[in-house]
């Protein structure tokens, strides 16, 4: 082996021994956006929004290039030539990892003139409406989303709102994107072509298709697809015509876009830009790690939404009750209603974020029950840069833009600054109430009139104290510390109180540090040092950590204990401390608010500072390091304590003996409430069953009949009844005893149960008189069943069981809506046939 090997093997060693595993710094990709539109195009700019905010959260590095082709102001074919001459020369010498293309006239560009301008490289399309799998089958490069509207489903839900409407009117321009929405509407017409007349509204100029739009008939609605170039190739914002429109037609108006809701149409299953972008970015990082273009499918399912202006449809009197699940509706503003936005300055599902929303909600909604939050989280631990802040300010200025918040709340510094940087975002005199804010804030910085809320001040004392207490040989304290805006502020207020302890404790903080600097110097503390961990989610190198990836880093790499300042360490390797905790921070705020609900002007609410913090330890890191129980503050809260039944009975006595006492009310009261409702459905049973035969008596009889006769006049169904007597009743008593009369009455009443269906009813009216009802059923219907009960009768009466034959008389009425429309006719006529029939057998029996 030669002295140059030797050199270059040499020269790699120390080069890989001095690399800093986590300071290592990824290439940044390197991504084109063309852009068919221009800049400051609502759609496109949304989806560009969608693009960054996937990759920010991609946390590696990346840049962006825009390149805008301005097709809506020119697409001849000439034009097109200039700019491929143009990006020719422009990109000769470019090397992006990946290019992004928006909307057809940018993917048609590049599927004929890519190649020859980047090269092979990889490509994910979005927002085209025009697409054919055959288009890109000899482009394997090629993957993306295309743009697909649901007209049917905003055709449908208008017609839903609108029953009476008998003609469509649609307008739409003639630009690549409306000619593709020409081909998706044509076989939406066919689909309504015989219910609903459809016109298309034209002119030569803007100005003509409004006019037409000012009177049209009562009938109609009007369906708003893309308007930018008329034909005198007048060229209209996105904003614009819709704007124009909404101001002049008398009819209501709905669309396809998301960017036309809140300038005047009323609504309808929408496509989103953002979510254009969000779905390509996203397609776009699993080519950058790896994945073959040609492995990704292109996306073609719906991706659009139902989304609403409440202020329109208050316009037209539809009610925003009936609208589909999950619709998204601007402009909501119930005078019943108060309308709150709360910024968080991290992320949604960290628990200090989630703690405070939560004492927040608590406190506001004890007062009242019609508050409407609007919640956002500006993730600022992932992305500090005021790139970021200004993307983020942009997105939710449109977001937002038509929305009217009666207060706004701040989580944490970032959210605080962002709110009083950007106070445009919302109106200059809607109050902002904070919380968690570490800086030190000057009231008279600030308009006292409109803005109050929380200080977040940490007890370093008390928490440096209990450490000095629990480890008395312990003189120095390494505080590790990021350099977040908190960890800034965390530094400032900790150094306040370190002269304090000047003869005491030495402290050495550690906070321009890359994390495996920070995880060295841990493993190697000396005996005497002890480890006060503030905020490390951001080290030297911009490498992320969440508070519990750090902390667990940390943990595993000291044997020193470890003392923290906020309770959502507890549990994954501190020791304790005075510890702070979101719910509180946010319950104080909450009652600050619920001032302001009540009335009291911001003015008289002064800015506060957060309470005293409590005491809080981890049982089992108080073990590890044979701390003593006695030495703990009596007051203080233990978790992984150990469960004893003496300790827990003897501390929880008094609660366990209510819980007794308690149990023993709740079976006495069951006991009752069973009895008491057994007694009552006895009661409700006997009221409504004759006690004899145990069938419904004459009161539960009308009921039912009632109940009967409402329902055939509701669904035009047919009802009979059939008033039956028992024949020689009173002769049976007279000679055989009322026990034998009984027993005939009896003994015809289970003729009649075993005979029926089971939607008939059997009822005693008294006596020997019976009424049976048959629901759903003319009169030969039932007569066919009666003479099934008449044959087993006359089976009985020819078996001689009884020394008395049964036989009764009956008759039938049928409902009608004229001539037997009540329950008291149905009787009377049944009741005329029977005695009828009864005269009938009275006549057989003298012969």
């Amino acid at each position: 082996m030669n002295k140059i090997k030797l050199y270059t093997i040499f020269f790699l060693l120390v080069m890989f021994s001095n690399i800093n595993i986590f300071a290592a710094q990824d290439e940044p990709y390197k991504i084109l956006y063309l852009n068919s539109y221009h800049n400051g195009y609502t759609w496109s700019d949304e989806i560009y929004f969608g693009i960054v905010t996937v990759f920010e959260s991609s946390n590696h590095p990346y840049e962006i290039d825009i390149e805008y082709m301005d097709t809506q102001r020119s697409m001849s074919q000439q034009y097109l030539n200039n700019l491929n001459e143009i990006y020719t020369y422009k990109y000769k010498n470019a090397n992006y990892d990946l290019i992004i293309a928006s909307d057809d006239a940018a993917y048609n560009f590049l599927r004929t003139e890519g190649e020859q301008i980047f090269g092979l490289t990889p490509i994910v399309f979005c927002g085209v409406n025009s697409f054919n799998e055959s288009d890109i089958k000899d482009l394997p490069r090629f993957t993306g989303v295309v743009e697909t509207y649901d007209i049917s489903g905003t055709i449908e839900l208008a017609l839903k709102q609108n029953p009476k409407t008998k003609t469509i009117y649609y307008i739409n321009d003639d630009s690549l994107t409306g000619k593709s929405i020409m081909k998706e509407i044509e076989p939406v017409i066919d689909n309504y072509s015989d219910e609903i007349n459809f016109i298309r509204i034209d002119g030569k100029n803007y100005h003509e298709i409004v006019e037409k739009c000012e009177n049209l008939p009562s009938d109609s609605i009007v369906l708003f697809l893309i308007y930018f170039t008329d034909r005198l190739n007048n060229h209209f914002a996105y904003d614009e015509a819709i704007n124009i429109l909404y101001n002049n037609c008398n009819r209501p108006i709905y669309g396809i876009w998301d960017f036309h809701l809140g300038h005047g149409i009323l609504g309808g299953k929408l496509v989103s830009g953002l979510n254009q972008g969000e779905l390509a970015a996203n397609q776009a990082l699993e080519i950058l790690n790896g994945t073959n273009p040609i492995d990704i499918e292109v996306i073609t399912e719906d991706t659009t939404t139902y989304s609403f202006d409440y202020n329109i449809l208050k316009k037209y009197n539809l009610s925003s009750e009936d609208l589909p699940k999950d619709s998204k509706l601007i402009n909501f503003d119930s005078e019943d209603s108060f309308n709150i936005l709360i910024l968080h300055s991290y992320n949604r599902n960290l628990e200090w974020t989630e703690d405070i929303e939560r004492g927040l909600r608590d406190k506001i909604s004890s007062v009242s029950d019609n508050i409407v939050f609007s919640i956002d989280y500006m993730d600022a631990k992932q992305h500090p840069d005021k790139k970021y802040q200004m993307y983020l300010y942009d997105f939710l200025s449109k977001k937002y833009f038509l929305n009217t918040f009666d207060l706004v709340i701040t989580s944490d510094d970032a959210a605080f600054n962002f709110i009083t940087t950007y106070s445009n975002l919302v109106s200059d005199d809607t109050p902002i109430f904070f919380c968690g804010v570490n800086n030190k804030i000057a009231p008279n910085t600030l308009d006292t009139n409109r803005i109050t809320g929380l200080i977040e001040t940490n007890d370093y004392k008390s928490t440096i104290d209990i450490m000095k207490k629990f480890h008395p040989k312990k003189d120095k304290i390494i505080v590790i510390n990021d350099n977040t805006i908190t960890g800034k502020a965390n530094r400032i207020n900790l150094e306040e109180i370190i002269p304090e302890y000047e003869n005491e404790l030495e402290f050495e903080f550690l906070d321009e540090i890359n994390m495996n600097e920070l995880l060295k110097r841990c493993e190697n503390l000396s005996d005497n040092e002890m480890i006060l961990l503030l905020s490390f989610t951001k080290d030297r190198s911009f490498n992320d950590f969440t508070y519990e990836e750090s902390l667990r880093l940390i943990s595993s790499h000291t044997d020193a204990p470890i003392y923290g300042l906020w309770n959502f360490y507890l549990g994954d390797g501190i020791v304790g401390g005075s510890l702070k905790n979101g719910y509180s921070q946010g319950a104080v705020l909450g009652e600050m608010i619920n001032s302001y609900l009540l009335g009291t002007p911001i003015s008289d609410i002064p800015i506060q500072t957060s309470k005293k913090d409590e005491y809080q330890f981890d049982y089992q890191q108080l073990e590890k390091f044979n701390i003593p129980m006695k030495l703990v503050p009596k007051e203080a809260t233990i978790i992984n304590k150990p469960f004893s039944i003496v300790n827990f009975v003897k501390t929880n006595f008094i609660y366990i003996l209510g819980i007794i006492l308690l149990l023993l009310i709740i079976i006495l009261m069951y006991r009752n409430i069973t009895l008491s409702k057994k007694l009552l459905k006895q009661e409700k049973s006997q009221a409504r069953t004759d006690k004899l035969t145990g069938i419904l008596n004459r009161r539960a009889c009308f009921e039912v009949l009632d109940e009967q006769v409402e329902y055939c006049k509701e669904n035009k169904s047919d009802l009979t009844v059939c008033f039956a007597d028992i024949n020689q009743l009173k002769n049976v008593n007279d000679n055989y005893g009322h026990e034998v009369g009984d027993l005939l009455i009896k003994s015809i009443t289970e003729v009649f149960i075993k005979n029926i269906r089971e939607i008939d009813y059997v009822c005693r009216l008294g006596g020997d008189e019976f009424l049976v009802i048959f629901p759903k059923t003319n009169i030969h219907q039932a007569q066919k069943i009666l003479d099934q009960i008449n044959n087993q009768i006359r089976k009985i009466n020819q078996s001689n069981k009884y020394t008395f034959v049964l036989s009764f008389s009956y008759g039938f009425s049928q409902y009608d809506d004229e001539k037997c429309n009540n329950s008291s006719k149905l009787i009377s006529v049944a009741d005329k046939h029977m005695y009828e029939d009864k005269i009938k057998y009275r006549g057989k029996n003298k012969r």
